[in-house]
């Protein structure tokens, strides 16, 4: 969801990526796509149709609100995140819930072709905000919404064998862990995922809320 350049260090790690996943024996495929851009994100859909035929999970993780805590607004000064919420800029609103509807558009076009296949698991990244106070308004109830987007979009996909989950990390999600304990890495998430799309049984949790250490826990899943 990072709007990037190819000179843009982001696409370095992007590359960085693509071969840690072949080194692993892995296929991937890099597609740039603004998803602020609903054009793009049908491109995306479609392309992935026409290649491989068939979309078995859906991971909802774009987000565009970090980008005025990192400084991607330089016009603001310096930007407190855990400022009360009537000291922040009204635009910050708008940026966190951008990524709420990239998740809604991007399922409501994947859902068609998982419906077709009886099959299919969506997943929309959230975080424990969404349900207790941690830093500001608007990133805890962007996360509320994704969290009730994930239980009204199950009820709709329960006829088509779809399942629809939001998944909750524990903590900050890491490339390497460096000693955090609530932290994560992405390859274990993944790994959960995985483990939760080849469960059988994967319907009776569609609608929930699940932590990333409970699946963990569930199907022996170790970081």
């Amino acid at each position: 969801g990072k709007r990037t350049s190819l000179g843009n260090p982001y696409w370095g790690s992007l590359n960085n990526t693509l071969a840690e996943i072949k080194k692993v024996g892995g296929q991937a495929i890099a597609v740039r796509c603004d998803h602020m851009k609903d054009d793009q994100t049908r491109a995306l859909i479609d392309r992935i149709e026409s290649e491989q035929g068939r979309i078995d999970v859906l991971v909802n993780a774009v987000w565009s609100g970090y980008d005025r805590m990192r400084g991607a607004f330089p016009e603001d000064g310096k930007f407190d995140s855990d400022a009360s919420f009537y000291e922040q800029p009204i635009q910050f609103w708008d940026e966190n819930f951008s990524g709420v509807r990239a998740a809604y558009v991007l399922s409501a076009l994947t859902s068609p072709l998982m419906a077709r296949q009886q099959s299919g698991l969506i997943c929309h990244i959230t975080y424990r905000s969404a349900r207790e106070y941690t830093s500001n308004v608007a990133y805890g109830v962007s996360h509320a919404a994704i969290e009730r987007m994930a239980s009204d979009m199950a009820a709709d996909l329960q006829p088509s064998k779809v399942a629809c989950i939001a998944l909750c990390p524990m903590g900050h999600v890491e490339d390497r862990h460096e000693g955090d304990k609530d932290a994560e890495s992405g390859i274990y998430i993944g790994r959960c995922i995985e483990a939760l799309f080849l469960d059988p049984n994967q319907m009776e949790m569609t609608g929930s809320v699940l932590g990333t250490r409970l699946l963990g826990r569930k199907y022996g899943v170790l970081d």
